[in-house]
């Protein structure tokens, strides 16, 4: 089984993606032959796009601004840029949480524990998610992010080429993944909100 790393370029990145998001029955087989640590996943595949989706974000927020109490608001550029830069960071830790968790509760449910396949089901599957932020290039879209739900579909179909779950356990194990995922994307929302607001509060301080 040969070796392969995310790092082939923004051809095979965008292939990827489109084959995960319109082909994931097809795509997981082939992840699942892959051979691919943590490391070249989260620099190779989410970092890439969780700088799309927080550059997008930037930018709406900047320039367009959002609507906030009945009153347009651009948002300052300490505080956008501080939300974007953590933006970026929380994907990273919180797909590499996800990774954890998914292996660790493998056995629990009669699956494979394979801490390289449950990084890449966590970074695959969060790939919707991930590029859901792009719709914050233009604010008023944001109801739009909505097709980042799409990557719990994406987990449910990876779980049992990845992590060989049996069949009578893969609804309860996808289940209890998606409530870790969940409680881990809450977090890092308010952990992101209050990163912009500490920034904006020092830019107002210094000027």
């Amino acid at each position: 089984m040969s070796v392969i790393e995310p790092e082939g370029g923004t051809a095979q990145l965008i292939a990827r993606v489109r084959n995960i998001i319109l082909r994931p029955k097809e795509e997981w087989p082939r992840i699942a032959a892959e051979r691919t640590s943590l490391m070249p996943l989260l620099t190779g595949y989410v970092l890439p796009l969780a700088a799309v989706a927080a550059a997008a974000g930037f930018i709406g927020r900047t320039v367009f601004g959002y609507r906030w109490i009945g009153l347009q608001v651009r948002a300052e550029i300490p505080s956008a840029l501080a939300g974007a830069v953590m933006e970026v960071v929380f994907t990273l830790v919180g797909v590499s949480l996800l990774g954890l968790v998914i292996n660790a509760l493998a056995p629990r449910f009669g699956a494979a524990a394979d801490a390289d396949h449950a990084n890449k089901l966590a970074a695959y599957a969060s790939t919707a998610g991930i590029l859901s932020g792009v719709v914050m290039l233009f604010p008023p879209l944001a109801p739009l992010g909505v097709v980042g739900l799409y990557s719990l579909y994406l987990l449910f179909l990876g779980l049992r080429p990845m992590m060989k779950v049996p069949e009578g356990q893969h609804a309860a194990y996808a289940l209890a993944v998606v409530l870790v995922a969940m409680t881990i994307q809450i977090v890092i929302g308010w952990a992101v909100g209050d990163a912009r607001i500490a920034a904006g509060r020092l830019d107002g301080w210094l000027s």
